[in-house]
């Protein structure tokens, strides 16, 4: 069963404040991603809105396999 995050942290993290890492350090609980976003969505939060480089190789790769997907789907 999934650890409950508080209110306040789901907050900071949403707002890009804290990261998946520091939440883990409070609570002392692994929290996954997956459970993180789930405990987001059920208190109406939305995702953190971190800046990002495009030029980063791990924002080519997503473009790349995003562009891919919508080949193959079309």
């Amino acid at each position: 069963m999934p650890i409950s995050i508080e209110s306040a942290l789901l907050e900071f993290y949403s707002r890009g404040e804290i990261t998946r890492r520091e939440i883990e350090d409070r609570t002392g609980e692994a929290i996954s991603f997956g459970d993180l976003l789930g405990q987001l969505h059920q208190r109406g939060l939305p995702l953190p809105r971190v800046k990002s480089d495009p030029r980063s190789p791990g924002v080519r790769l997503i473009k790349e396999l995003a562009e891919k997907a919508g080949r193959r789907a079309g």
